[in-house]
């Protein structure tokens, strides 16, 4: 395994020795040597680096890995496609060194029914691969995408396994803001509404656009299937909150937790005359 971390360049205190030592131990490893720190922790995957630096060190002495097989890019955690035109599939790039035909194919993650997604001649070069789960037909569960290489020259098949969520549960999120009255005797109002496929634990929140809290309309609330509202008199206090403000819904269910987030402007009490 190789292993860097962001630093003061990249506006995080770093790591000690210490803590390299113990985050090394927790990934599994039973032997572990520190190699440089500063400018010279540069590790990159491909043609890019792997954590960003706005102007990288020349380094006299590197450690090269190669790979001579078939590699497919990861793919999101999970897949929603209820066409509410939020990851409802997406494209990963399957690469080959060496020429060969390339097979890529999804199925369960118990292997059975496969779906072959994409085949075709392919090296040395790479091909962009749609998944789409509405177009293949896949219910919601767990997957496993697997690109395979049968090589020109006879030499042993290689392949590269990336594992995503099918998962339906949430979609179609709304944020409606609406005021009345005005001056101390305005109140305002938050809608939320979003669609559940299936039962779920649900968690609402209302964040500044800092990341803060700013109210939690449900936590952990158990709801039936089927179009929901969540509403919220925005007040804090004797306060009515208003500005730009970014909702979040999570909703957790057998497949693990989805979430959808949407920006709203929650307006403002009118002046009075």
């Amino acid at each position: 395994m190789l292993v860097t971390a962001e630093g003061p360049s990249q506006g995080s205190p770093g790591v000690t020795a210490a803590e390299q030592a113990s985050l090394m131990r927790s990934l599994g490893a039973e032997t572990a040597f520190a190699m440089d720190a500063g400018g010279s922790a540069q590790l990159a995957l491909n043609t890019g680096p792997v954590v960003p630096w706005s102007s990288p060190r020349a380094l006299s002495d590197v450690l090269l890995l190669s790979y001579g097989g078939i590699t497919l890019t990861p793919l999101p955690p999970r897949l929603s496609p209820n066409a509410d035109h939020v990851d409802d599939s997406t494209t990963a790039v399957v690469r080959s060194p060496t020429p060969g035909v390339v097979t890529v194919t999804v199925a369960r993650r118990t292997g059975r029914p496969t779906k072959r997604i994409w085949q075709a001649p392919l090296g040395p070069g790479a091909a962009k691969v749609n998944l789409d789960p509405k177009r293949l037909g896949l219910s919601d569960g767990v997957y496993v995408a697997v690109a395979r290489q049968t090589p020109t020259n006879g030499t042993g098949e290689t392949e590269q396994r990336r594992r995503v969520i099918v998962d339906r549960t949430l979609s179609a999120l709304t944020a409606r803001s609406s005021t009345t009255g005005a001056g101390k005797r305005a109140r305002g109002r938050l809608a939320v509404g979003f669609r559940l496929l299936r039962p779920a634990r649900v968690t609402v929140t209302v964040l500044s656009t800092s990341g803060s809290t700013i109210a939690t309309l449900a936590s952990n609330r158990r709801l039936p299937q089927g179009k929901r509202t969540i509403g919220w008199n925005r007040m804090r206090g004797r306060t009515l909150v208003s500005g730009v403000a970014n909702v979040t819904v999570s909703a957790h269910t057998r497949f693990g937790t989805t979430g959808l987030q949407r920006s709203v402007t929650l307006q403002a009490p009118k002046r009075r005359p």
